[in-house]
């Protein structure tokens, strides 16, 4: 009786994480190389600028990897923690706040360790990066529940086989 009041669980596994980090990963290298496109196109680059700006959106994919798997482990324990709290929503807004924070702190020493002078500062850009990984992370867990939804669709739509004994044990 108990168990029926129970909301319903929303499963948040190993394979849930990877999928949700490899999301978030990939969103992240869209925006990256979209930036990248736009900054180069609209203000242009020197000459022999271009290779320099595909080196530094390649190494900005690169370190967002590393980032992200860096950070599945909390990922994984703060989806397992909300595996019983319904709704898509409070999962994808939950996330969305997890990943613009945890990128505050990181963009803000990006900043200082580029700064010439080498000195703490908070430039409103780095917000609107933590708004864009916060949005990054939240299209990863929203790619989590589709991937989590097909895989229990497949699974329900699978014919059981009931195991039989040998014909001679009966």
């Amino acid at each position: 009786m108990k168990d029926e009041l129970r909301p319903v669980v929303t499963p948040f596994d190993g394979r849930d994480n990877v999928v949700y980090t490899l999301a978030t990963w990939a969103s992240a290298a869209v925006f990256i190389t979209a930036f990248w496109v736009v900054q180069t196109t609209a203000f242009g680059v020197s000459e022999g600028g271009e290779q320099l700006a595909v080196f530094i959106a390649i190494a900005m994919i690169a370190a967002t990897f590393v980032l992200v798997w860096l950070g599945a482990p909390v990922s994984y324990l703060v989806g397992r923690r909300m595996r019983r709290v319904p709704g898509m929503l409070a999962h994808v807004a939950t996330f969305w706040v997890l990943g613009a924070a945890a990128s505050v702190g990181v963009l803000w020493l990006i900043f200082v360790a580029l700064s010439p002078a080498r000195s703490p500062f908070f430039e409103p850009v780095i917000l609107l990066g933590a708004a864009v990984c916060g949005i990054c992370t939240a299209i990863g867990r929203l790619v989590a529940f589709g991937s989590r939804r097909g895989h229990d669709k497949r699974r329900q739509s699978r014919p059981r086989t009931v195991a039989r004994p040998p014909s001679g044990d009966i």
